[in-house]
């Protein structure tokens, strides 16, 4: 019977710091941007550059493998310079 090892975040929290220092490290703010630039759409007045809901998934694809990372580091990644939230916020 061979090892069966989960490959999926079970929740503990030093999984999650670990997760979020490593992204931190590993695909700076700058560079996430700049992999991301064809996703963006601009909004608002300013036309500002937001990551619209439907695009997360690609994006999230588009950093692990940039920067050859796993799906869950990208994803703890953009959910801290690109929250959910963020994309849904009200424009002037």
């Amino acid at each position: 019977e061979g090892s069966s090892r989960a490959t999926t975040y079970d929740g503990c929290w030093w999984e999650y710091q670990a997760n979020r220092a490593i992204g931190a490290f590993l695909l700076p703010r700058t560079l996430v941007h700049t992999a991301l630039d064809a996703l963006m759409l601009p909004t608002g007045g300013l036309g500002l550059p937001t990551l619209p809901v439907q695009h997360r998934d690609a994006a999230i694809q588009r950093l692990s493998t940039v920067f050859d990372v796993n799906p869950v580091v990208a994803r703890f990644r953009l959910l801290e310079l690109l929250p959910e939230e963020s994309a849904a916020q009200m424009t002037l």
